[in-house]
């Protein structure tokens, strides 16, 4: 009794697959045709479903007249050069003259000590600690965040 309802639903289930299929491959058809020649007269696709209004014409803006060109100006004499950035100049700043002078009691310290012993952040005093390093009033002993300063 159960191998005939498993044999009854298993020719249903190919039989609606089947007509599935058929039903894909007419559809597939009447696109391609479409697409080739123009829909048929009996498909789906040439009947109408609803009035569609057609688009509107794109509106067309007036371009606005050019702008008149700004007057001219003189331009401004150049300014002077800047002074040469050496030692005097880096060492006006108060911060500067502080970092210089607590490396110089302490040497061998990292940024990141530098700046906890001067109370700023480590951003604030990676110029300083370049240029020192530039214009040869330190040195430095290791890489990366390893780098320890010591005065020349």
């Amino acid at each position: 009794m159960a191998t005939d309802i498993n044999a009854l639903v298993r020719s249903r289930i190919d039989a609606l697959v089947q007509e599935v299929q058929s039903l894909v491959r007419q559809a597939a058809l009447e696109a391609v045709r479409a697409a080739l020649v123009g829909p048929s007269p009996d498909s789906a696709a040439a009947k109408p479903v609803a009035a569609v209004r057609p688009a509107a014409p794109p509106v067309r803006r007036p371009v606005p007249p050019p702008r008149p060109a700004a007057p001219q100006t003189p331009k401004a004499a150049p300014a002077a050069p800047a002074a040469p950035k050496g030692k005097a100049t880096i060492l006006r700043s108060p911060l500067a003259r502080k970092l210089l002078d607590y490396i110089r009691s302490n040497p061998g310290k990292r940024t990141e000590e530098l700046a906890r012993a001067l109370n700023v952040p480590s951003a604030r005093i990676k110029p300083f600690l370049r240029r020192y390093v530039a214009l040869g009033l330190l040195r430095t002993l290791g890489t990366r965040r390893a780098t320890r300063y010591v005065p020349t």
